[in-house]
């Protein structure tokens, strides 16, 4: 019976739709309450964004609206929860502000190769799969530092490494996508 639900092509979209749903009202929720149940929601949001992956390929029902929605649906969760917890002041405006161009010349540059070139230039890379699990991971600790107040200079020099990290993705998205387009 597993198997049977597990070729079933809805499946990983499904996952990936539950992702946007639950990113969309961890964000909202943040803004007024956290407490360790939130925490564990989110592990559990990053978990669909493995698992929707390995399920298309595995079966091999991947599908064009699995391809669109997938970063989509990582971009809405990702700046949902940044801004929630920008907002708790545990991670400061100016990160959610990078995210945010990050995310949306990411997005523009997507829909103008798909217009343009009738595909997507941007594939996923390794450094955006890196920059990824680092925001993931940083949003689980601000999210611990509003549980349990602590402060430490390495949680500011993590935030710098996924800036970091978050910069040398972004850019190699640009080169990449201005290679497929010129």
């Amino acid at each position: 019976m597993v198997k049977k639900i597990l070729k079933k092509a809805w499946g990983p979209n499904f996952l990936t739709g539950l992702r946007c749903f639950l990113g969309l009202w961890m964000g909202i929720r943040l803004q007024y309450h956290l407490d360790w149940t939130l925490m564990v929601v989110f592990s559990c949001i990053m978990l669909t964004d493995v698992l929707d992956g390995w399920w298309a390929r595995s079966y091999k029902i991947t599908s064009t609206l699995g391809t669109i929605l997938d970063p989509l649906a990582d971009k809405i969760m990702i700046m949902s929860v940044i801004f929630g917890l920008v907002k708790r002041t545990v991670l400061p405006k100016w990160f959610f502000y990078l995210t945010l161009v990050k995310e949306v010349t990411l997005i523009i540059g997507s829909l103008y190769g798909a217009k343009s070139y009738k595909h997507f230039p941007l594939k996923a890379i390794l450094w955006g799969k890196i920059a990824m699990f680092s925001q993931c991971v940083l949003i689980l600790l601000a999210m611990s530092r509003i549980l349990y107040p602590w402060h430490h200079i390495g949680y500011d020099v993590y935030l710098w490494i996924v800036t970091l990290t978050m910069s040398i993705a972004w850019l190699i998205y640009v080169f990449r996508a201005k290679g497929h387009l010129l």
